[in-house]
C-alpha cells in the first residue's frame, strides 16, 4: 500500500509491473543513462531480462543519451529493485531505487553543469522539471515553487511507478541535506500532483 503522504515511512505492497507496462503509450522513451545503472545491478540476470525487452541495447550496453522504450526501462528497473532490495516489498524497493536517480544524473555531464546552478531543494527541484522533460519523451512534469520550503510538481502522461515519484523527489531533497515530506495525489489516468516540503534533519 502506498500512502498519499509520507515522512519516509516504508511502503507496503507489491508493484504489478506487467499491468503498468501494458498502459504505457507507444513512443514513450527515456535516455539510456537512467537504464544503464539499473542494468549493472542485474548484470548476472541479463540473459533472462534481455528476452523480455522491446529494444535490447547492442552488446548489452546502454548509451547515455540514446532513447530507449520506457517499457524496457520499467522492466529493467523492476528487476533491479527486486535484486537490490530482495527482503522488502517491491513497492518500497522501487521507491528506494528511485532515490538514487539524483546520483545517476549527477554523474552525467549535463548533471554536473546543472548542479553548479542550484542552491537548495527549491532550486534543484525547479531544475528537475527541465531535466525530466529533456530526458523522457511522452510524460511531462511542471514544477512550481510554492514557498521557501515547498514545491508542487504536476505529472501528466506519467506511466512509471507512483513509487518513483516519491523516491526521486525524496532523493533530491535528501541530497540537499534536508528531510523531505512528500504527498502524491492521483488526478486521473497517468496524471499526478506531488506536494513536497522539507525541514532540517
Amino acid at each position: 500500500m502506498i500512502p498519499d503522504g509520507t515522512s519516509l515511512t516504508p511502503f507496503r505492497g507489491e508493484v504489478d509491473i506487467d499491468r503498468l507496462i501494458a498502459k504505457v503509450p507507444p513512443g514513450y522513451t527515456i535516455k539510456g543513462a537512467f537504464i544503464a545503472s539499473n542494468a549493472v545491478i542485474v548484470a548476472g540476470d541479463w540473459p533472462y531480462i534481455e528476452k523480455t525487452l522491446q529494444l535490447p541495447p547492442r552488446n548489452g550496453k546502454y548509451l547515455a543519451f540514446t532513447d530507449y522504450p520506457l517499457t524496457d526501462f520499467l522492466r529493467v528497473t523492476h528487476a533491479a529493485a527486486r535484486k537490490r532490495y530482495p527482503s522488502i516489498p517491491s513497492s518500497e524497493a522501487h521507491r528506494l531505487l528511485a532515490r538514487s536517480t539524483f546520483d545517476v544524473f549527477a554523474q552525467t555531464t549535463l548533471g554536473r553543469v546543472t548542479l553548479t546552478l542550484v542552491s537548495g531543494p527549491a532550486s534543484l527541484l525547479s531544475k528537475y522539471e527541465e531535466v525530466f522533460n529533456r530526458m523522457v519523451k511522452g510524460p511531462r512534469v511542471a514544477v512550481t515553487v510554492t514557498g521557501e520550503h515547498s514545491i508542487e510538481a504536476e505529472f501528466t502522461g506519467y506511466y512509471s511507478t507512483r513509487e518513483a515519484i516519491f523516491g526521486v523527489l525524496e532523493g533530491s531533497v535528501i541530497a540537499c541535506h534536508f528531510e523531505p515530506t512528500v504527498r502524491v495525489e492521483s488526478r486521473g489516468e497517468g496524471n499526478f500532483r506531488a506536494f513536497v516540503s522539507w525541514k532540517t534533519w
